[in-house]
């Protein structure tokens, strides 16, 4: 039987909304791509189907969408190039920065300090994670990434509560992702990825 071909088209420019909210909301389609790739499925001989590069792939790129929003929030600016996550939050005035680094301390118990060191070491994953198989090894802390999406997230959402997003998304965007324990996880071919808990155990508790 023939393939049906379908075309999907997206017109430039994209509609009513300025640059600015259209990257906040594709953010959201990236962001909501991460969540499913997390989610653990099974064939059916029990073995896990896992999306991990995915995962961490579209956890980047909605953080860099996120990031471009913010950078050019309200100013009709022609968005940021540049995938750097830490050279787009550089680009941030210092109020916006502050509001990223409190919503990241609530989530993680780590200092401003402490995310701009978190902030270099995943800074490439989107083009890291991308292309794992060209890398002599590559370590990223998924929790601390992910944390990071959504403290980007909920600061848009704070400075600007007209853009609307459903409210059963933005409980599930804003949810706390689980603790992940250690596992080894095998993408065929003999590449391996470790999973663990990158912050020691701290993030996502109680108290955190």
């Amino acid at each position: 039987m023939p393939v049906k071909v379908y075309d999907i088209s997206a017109p430039t420019p994209q509609g009513p909304a300025a640059q600015d909210q259209q990257a906040f909301l594709i953010g959201i389609s990236f962001h909501e791509a991460a969540l499913r790739c997390g989610v653990e499925v099974k064939d059916a001989d029990g073995a896990p189907i896992v999306a991990l590069c995915p995962m961490i792939v579209s956890y980047a790129f909605a953080a860099e969408l996120y990031l471009k929003a913010l950078a050019t929030l309200g100013s009709g600016r022609t968005p940021i190039r540049g995938h750097k996550l830490q050279v787009l939050y550089g680009r941030l005035s210092d109020t916006v920065r502050a509001s990223i680094a409190t919503a990241y301390k609530a989530r993680t118990g780590r200092t401003a300090i402490d995310l701009n060191g978190d902030l270099r070491a995943f800074s490439d994953a989107f083009v890291d994670w991308r292309y794992v198989f060209e890398g002599a090894g590559q370590q990223v802390r998924v929790n601390l990434l992910a944390a990071f999406v959504q403290a980007t997230y909920v600061t848009i959402r704070d400075l600007c509560p007209n853009w609307s997003v459903r409210g059963d998304q933005d409980r599930r965007l804003q949810q706390q992702p689980p603790t992940m324990s250690m596992t080894v996880a095998n993408l065929g071919g003999g590449t391996f990825l470790h999973v663990i808990d990158g912050t020691g155990g701290m993030l996502n508790t109680p108290d955190a």
